[in-house]
């Protein structure tokens, strides 16, 4: 897990469930195993971008005011105001499943890059060995050819 991070972690397993949906405490249990204590660490921040990227019709809508510096509520914290439906369930957002997607394309790109910077760096050290081989035959060819000519000279 070292290489993921938790929101594409939760973007995953979110995928896994489908049509099925999930709901903020089962994904915090989840994740909870993943990456212990990471979520009461970022509470506030990880409910926001939570109600965000997962579709609950009021709760997306006070997340997307809320990040848009709009007031959310006169009365109530940002926790209070998002409480309410942690336990409802809620599918992942359009928005969310793009993002994972240009996310997995990246990652294969970038891996297709890796294993193509690989195999050029493997040709150029074939290259250099077969050239290598080539000089030294020459060389040797040439002190042959030249100890032949001596021998010519001395008998």
């Amino acid at each position: 897990m070292s290489e993921k991070n938790i929101y594409i972690t939760a973007i995953e397993y979110a995928i896994q469930q489908g049509q099925e949906g999930i709901n903020f405490n089962e994904l915090k249990e989840y994740l909870d195993r993943l990456f212990p204590g990471y979520i009461d660490k970022f509470s506030e921040s990880f409910k926001l971008w939570f109600f965000k990227y997962f579709y609950h019709p009021a709760a997306t809508f006070k997340a997307r005011r809320y990040e848009t510096g709009q007031q959310v509520s006169k009365f109530s914290s940002l926790d209070i105001e998002f409480d309410k439906y942690l336990g409802a369930q809620v599918y992942l957002s359009y928005e969310a499943h793009m993002e994972y997607f240009d996310y997995a394309e990246l990652k294969e790109a970038r891996e297709a890059s890796q294993k193509a910077q690989r195999n050029a760096k493997t040709a150029i050290i074939i290259s250099i060995i077969a050239l290598s081989i080539a000089i030294l035959f020459s060389v040797l060819e040439s002190i042959l050819s030249l100890s032949q000519i001596i021998l010519g000279f001395l008998l």
